[in-house]
């Protein structure tokens, strides 16, 4: 499966003339991919749209002759979904504080 979603990242990242460079990783249930590239904003997107869409594609063609062995496929440009991961976990906590003191 790394080796597909390597493939198919080199094909669309090519079709899309950018330069920059990623790193594929396996585990047992998904498979994670890091880029990292100058021109992350058109990778990433408004609100992360067009990131998702790229997962989207990049997961349905690497899983397309998968069957049982279907993997989730996490893309992430430039730590884009790590950071707002970290914000959600922020708020969450900021919310639960009020809602403690508020009683």
């Amino acid at each position: 499966m790394e080796a597909k979603v390597s493939e198919v990242l080199e094909n669309i990242l090519g079709l899309m003339a950018l330069e920059g460079s990623f790193e594929v990783t396996e585990g047992p249930e998904e498979v994670l991919v890091s880029i990292e590239t100058n021109d992350a904003g058109r990778l990433i997107g408004f609100k992360g749209e067009t990131l998702d869409a790229l997962q989207f594609l990049v997961s349905l063609i690497a899983n397309r002759e998968a069957g049982e062995n279907f993997k989730r496929v996490v893309v992430d440009v430039a730590g884009w979904r790590k950071s707002k991961e970290g914000d959600l976990e922020r708020r969450a906590r900021s919310w639960a504080d009020e809602v403690l003191e508020s009683g």
